[in-house]
């Protein structure tokens, strides 16, 4: 892959995040060739590709802290005036806290305008605890979050466009609800903030000193205090064209059109490679399709549904689905190859392996996943129960996939071959999901060409 200079500047800033602002020195690592902490730089995906990031932790670990960081560093906002408009998380926020609220004064006027929070106009969508709001406020944001509007009693909308959001929750204890299910849904991906080192003596980057320079560097009171009185004075629109204009001088923020290039070099990282085993003999979206259809197929009810108990028929039991009551959404899968794409891209490869898929994936379904009784997690491990249940679901579809990964492969070059006669195929002589489903596939395009004919791009929609 062409060396990037954008790569280069991201990863520069991740290190930098890392060392100067003491923020997550001690980790797991992203790659084995790219040895950068792979906490940070997920969150730092996440703001790269726009994308909902989970933080979860004790109290104090650093979660609103590190997304307020990534914000401003990436984005060249001030922290402080994230801090100062983020949503703070608890049971008396109401939807008018969070949206905004009618103008009282437009009112005795004869109309009606909004006065709209400055929280939905920021780059980056901040809520700080959201599992301890009550549900319709988790409401306003899913559909903030969902559509990229806001509204406000069905006449007034605010539309905030495409923007990343960090949503940090503390483990579940007395006095704190949970995330309702929609919003956990459309989190993509989940971190834990965790012990983090007191001090470094080596360096000498205290934890002390990574609060002064966070001080020095990220905020401006004067940019912050303007910015909120625009807000105040001339509303959300004129806040908006105010921040865009007013950066901090002392980062070089990644630009909205560097961003733009970022996603598209990401994207254009390949799942699928050339071989003379065919063109789709790419381990990594092999595995994930594995993991897809090993979650997804049931042998006893035809596909995985939460509202059907655990399967008990012994085919079902050799794969992942025995072990989990949820299955593995078209979202999840979408997430876990963007994110995989992103690991590529930050260690400087042109294609996704298995490794990619394999770090993120624990990540991606850990807090929507949930398991059977029997499946708990192993009695000693470095994560939240959540990510270390997940991990272990990974591992085991690893050894699964291993041990039939030359036979999908066998079957694939086949049906790329003829496809014709692949439709022939009976799916009860296949064993793994993946191969069931892939003579499905072929059945149903093969049906739908000699019902249809060939596919006319341009006029098919």
């Amino acid at each position: 892959m062409p060396e990037s200079k954008l790569r280069e500047k991201v990863v520069n800033k991740i290190i930098g995040i890392s060392r100067r602002f003491h923020y997550e020195p001690l980790t797991d690592e992203l790659d084995k060739n790219q040895l950068l902490p792979k906490n940070l730089s997920l969150m730092a995906l996440s703001y790269l590709l726009d994308s909902n990031h989970l933080i979860k932790g004790d109290p104090g670990r650093g979660k609103s802290t590190g997304a307020r960081i990534i914000s401003s560093v990436f984005g060249g906002v001030p922290y402080d005036l994230y801090h100062s408009l983020e949503l703070q998380g608890h049971s008396g926020q109401v939807k008018e806290h969070v949206v905004g609220r009618l103008n009282f004064a437009s009112l005795n006027n004869g109309y009606e305008s909004m006065i709209w929070m400055g929280t939905i106009a920021l780059p980056v969508l901040i809520v700080d605890e959201g599992n301890r709001l009550p549900p319709e406020v988790q409401g306003a944001i899913l559909q903030g979050i969902e559509s990229k509007r806001w509204n406000y009693s069905g006449n007034h909308t605010y539309y905030a466009g495409q923007k990343p959001a960090f949503i940090t929750a503390n483990y579940h204890d007395e006095g704190t609800e949970q995330l309702i299910p929609p919003l956990l849904d459309r989190m993509d991906i989940v971190t834990e903030e965790r012990y983090f080192g007191r001090n470094n003596f080596v360096t000498e980057f205290t934890f002390e000193r990574a609060e002064e320079e966070r001080r020095r560097l990220l905020r401006d009171p004067e940019i912050t205090n303007k910015a909120i009185e625009v807000l105040n004075k001339k509303g959300i629109d004129e806040f908006v064209r105010f921040i865009k204009s007013n950066r901090l001088k002392t980062v070089d923020p990644i630009t909205d059109e560097e961003k733009e290039e970022i996603q598209k070099e990401i994207k254009s990282i390949k799942e699928t490679k050339e071989t003379k085993e065919g063109v789709n003999a790419n381990d990594a979206l092999l595995f994930l399709s594995a993991f897809d259809a090993e979650i997804n197929w049931s042998e006893k009810y035809g596909s995985k549904r939460s509202v059907d108990p655990l399967s008990d028929h012994p085919h079902d039991k050799k794969y992942l689905g025995t072990h989990v009551k949820t299955g593995f959404s078209p979202r999840s899968l979408v997430a876990t190859l963007e994110y995989a794409k992103g690991v590529a891209w930050l260690s400087g490869r042109s294609e996704i392996d298995i490794h990619d898929v394999a770090t993120v994936l624990p990540h991606v379904i850990a807090h929507k996943m949930a398991y059977a009784e029997e499946f708990s997690s192993d009695a000693e491990r470095k994560d939240m129960v959540e990510i270390a249940l997940a991990k272990k679901l990974v591992k085991i579809a690893l050894e699964n996939y291993n041990k039939v990964a030359k036979d999908i492969k066998n079957l694939l070059a086949q049906i790329q071959a003829d496809p014709l006669k692949a439709a022939e195929y009976d799916i009860n002589d296949y064993d793994h999901p993946l191969q069931k489903s892939l003579i499905a596939t072929v059945k149903d395009e093969i049906l739908k060409f000699r019902l249809f004919g060939e596919i006319n791009k341009e006029e098919l929609l």
